[in-house]
C-alpha cells in the first residue's frame, strides 16, 4: 500500500509499507513514478501494525516516542564509552558483551597474561586467525611469524585451582609455559 503525504511548502513524500524483502531500489524500478519523490520505506510483516485510517496519528506517536528516547540512549552510550575508555564511534553490536570483552582483554594485558599480536583484527582477517587444526603450538619464546595472533603466558594464571581433599592440585602439578600459535 502506498500513501502520499502533502505539506504546504514541501514536495510530496511517498511512504511505502512493504514486506521486509522489498528494497527501495526494487520498489523504484517497479513503480517508475516514484523516482521523482523522496521515498520512506517501512518494512512490515504485519499489515495490521499500520492501520489504514489512523496511520498518521500512530506514526506521530511512534516518532515522538522514538525522539524522546534519543537523548537517554545517547547518554547511556556516552557513559558506556567513558567507562571502557573507547571512542563512541567504536561501540557497535551488543554493547554489554563488547564492554566485557574490552575490559577482560585489558585486564589480561595488564597482568601480562596475554599480549595481542596485530592491533586491529578486522572481520576478514579475524576469520583467518581461528584456532583450528592448522595451528601448531611453539614452545620457543620469541619465535614470531607474520601470522602471529597471540602470545599467552600462563605464569600468573590460576590453573587447576580445584584442590583435592589433601590440598594437592587435581593432577598434582601446575604448568607455567608460554605458548604461541602460528598458522602452517
Amino acid at each position: 500500500m502506498l500513501f502520499q503525504i502533502r505539506w504546504r511548502d514541501v514536495s510530496s513524500v511517498v511512504v511505502a509499507v512493504v514486506p521486509k524483502w522489498v528494497t527501495r531500489t526494487s520498489l523504484r524500478t517497479q513503480f517508475r513514478g516514484l523516482e521523482a519523490f523522496p521515498l520512506v520505506v517501512t518494512p512490515s510483516s504485519d499489515p495490521s501494525s499500520f492501520p489504514m485510517l489512523t496511520w498518521r496519528q500512530d506514526w506521530q506517536l511512534r516518532l515522538v516516542h522514538a525522539i524522546d528516547q534519543v537523548p537517554r540512549q545517547y547518554q547511556d552510550l556516552l557513559d558506556c564509552a567513558r567507562y571502557v575508555q573507547v571512542p563512541v564511534g567504536n561501540l557497535q553490536g551488543d554493547l554489554h558483551v563488547m564492554m566485557l570483552d574490552t575490559l577482560y582483554a585489558r585486564l589480561l594485558q595488564k597482568y601480562q597474561h596475554v599480549w595481542w599480536g596485530p592491533a586491529d583484527l578486522d572481520a576478514s582477517r579475524a576469520a583467518t586467525y581461528t584456532l583450528v587444526d592448522g595451528f601448531k603450538p611453539v614452545l620457543v619464546p620469541g619465535a614470531y611469524t607474520h601470522n602471529m595472533v597471540i602470545d599467552l603466558s600462563l605464569d600468573g594464571l590460576a590453573i587447576q585451582a580445584l584442590l583435592s581433599d589433601d590440598g594437592q592440585a587435581a593432577s598434582g602439578r601446575f604448568y607455567t609455559r608460554t605458548y604461541m600459535f602460528y598458522q602452517t
